[in-house]
C-alpha cells in the first residue's frame, strides 16, 4: 500500500472542493458510489469514529480502506453542526493537496445514508505506531522518527504557505502494510473540539489536545499552534517512541501543566529498555533544544534535519539518516 494508490477516473466535483495540489491529479473525489462499511465502529475518538469499508477499483477489484465519520452529537445547535461539516469539508480540501510518501494518502470522501459523511483512506493494517513498537519491539526507531521529520519538513516548507499539523501523538502516526510510518489526522478532532466546547465554558478556553505532547504557549488563552508547537510536540512524540510511554509517565495531568507552564521539560528515561531503544545523548539533546520554554529558540524542522544529517547522527545510524 506504500505505491498503489488507488486510480479513479475523476467525478464531477463540487466546486466548495477545489483546491490547489502539489500534484495536478491529487483532487478531492466523490467515492459515494464505490464504497461500502463492512464492519465498525473499531474506534473512535472525540470527534470521529473509523470503521473498515471496503472500496471497488476497476476490473473487479476491491480494496480494504477505512472511513472515518464525523461524529455530531445530539445536543450540538444547528450552529455547531455547520460549523463541524465545514472543518470536515477543510480538512478534505487540505488533505487531498498532501503528495508525500510519509502522510497518510487521501483516497475521497463519501455520503452513505445520505446523512453520514466519510473520509476515505488506505487501512492501516499495522495501527498506530505505539501499536505497532509494542507487536514490533525490533523495529528500527531511528528509521521510523526520520520518515516523521521528513513528513513535517513537507508540511512545515510548503509553499505558499506552511502547514501546522497541530496534534502530533503517537495515535497520530499510523504503520503501512511495509512499516513505513504515515502522519494523519491534521488537527481535526482538537479543531472540532474547540468549536464544540465553546458554548460549554465559561471563558471560551478550549480543548488544545494532549496534553503530555502541548506546548507551554498553547495553554496561553487565544494562542493557536503553530510550526513552533508542533516542534515540540515532535520531541515528546520521540520520547514516545523511544519509551514506549507517554511524556511525563511519573505526573498526573495537573503535575505535567505545572511543569511545562514554568519551563520545565519530560525527565530523561534512564531505564535499560529505552537505552536499548536506542535513545542516546544525541537524541537527548535534540530533544531539549525542541521542548525549551521560548518557541523562537526551538530549530526549525530545516534545522532538525540538518542536525540528524550531521556526523554526530549520520555516523551512529548511517542507514537511517537520509534525506535525499
Amino acid at each position: 500500500m506504500d505505491s498503489d494508490h488507488v486510480v479513479l477516473q475523476m467525478p464531477s466535483i463540487d466546486p466548495d472542493f477545489e483546491v490547489k495540489s502539489d500534484s495536478p491529479h491529487v483532487r478531492p473525489i466523490n467515492l459515494s458510489n464505490r464504497v461500502v462499511i463492512v464492519e465498525g465502529p473499531l474506534r473512535g475518538g472525540a470527534s470521529c469514529d473509523i470503521y473498515a469499508g471496503e472500496i471497488e477499483l476497476e476490473k473487479g477489484r476491491k480494496e480494504k480502506v477505512a472511513m472515518k465519520q464525523l461524529r455530531v452529537f445530539m445536543n450540538w445547535t444547528d450552529k455547531e453542526r455547520s460549523m463541524a461539516t465545514k472543518l470536515f469539508r477543510r480538512e478534505i480540501r487540505i488533505w487531498s493537496s498532501f503528495d508525500h510518501p510519509n502522510i497518510l494518502h487521501f483516497y475521497g470522501y463519501a455520503t452513505v445514508d445520505t446523512c453520514r459523511f466519510f473520509l476515505i483512506s488506505p487501512w492501516a493494517a499495522s495501527g498506530n505506531i505505539m501499536e505497532y513498537l509494542e507487536r514490533h519491539p525490533g523495529a528500527n526507531r531511528h528509521k521510523l522518527i526520520i520518515q516523521i521529520v521528513k513528513a513535517l519538513q513537507y508540511l512545515h516548507g510548503r509553499a505558499p504557505c506552511a502547514y501546522v499539523h497541530g496534534d502530533l501523538k503517537g495515535d497520530n502516526v499510523l504503520i503501512s502494510e511495509g512499516g513505513h510510518a504515515l502522519v494523519c489526522d491534521f488537527g481535526l478532532t482538537r479543531r472540532i473540539e474547540k468549536m464544540a466546547s465553546m458554548t460549554a465554558t465559561p471563558s471560551g478556553r478550549s480543548p488544545i489536545g494532549h496534553i503530555r505532547f502541548t506546548a507551554p504557549e498553547l495553554f496561553r488563552l487565544g494562542c493557536k499552534p503553530t510550526r513552533e508547537s508542533d516542534i515540540f510536540a515532535f520531541a515528546c512524540l520521540v520520547i514516545q517512541i523511544f519509551t514506549g510511554q507517554q511524556p511525563y509517565r511519573e505526573l498526573s495531568d495537573p503535575q505535567v501543566l505545572s511543569v511545562v507552564m514554568n519551563g520545565g521539560i519530560p525527565n530523561r528515561p534512564v531505564d535499560r529498555a529505552t537505552r536499548q531503544n536506542g535513545l542516546t545523548d544525541a537524541w537527548w539533546n535534540l530533544i531539549t533544544r525542541c521542548t525549551v520554554y521560548y518557541p523562537s529558540q526551538r530549530p526549525t524542522m530545516s534545522e532538525v534535519v540538518n542536525i540528524l544529517a550531521s556526523t554526530q547522527f549520520s555516523t551512529e545510524y548511517p542507514v537511517c539518516i537520509s534525506f535525499q
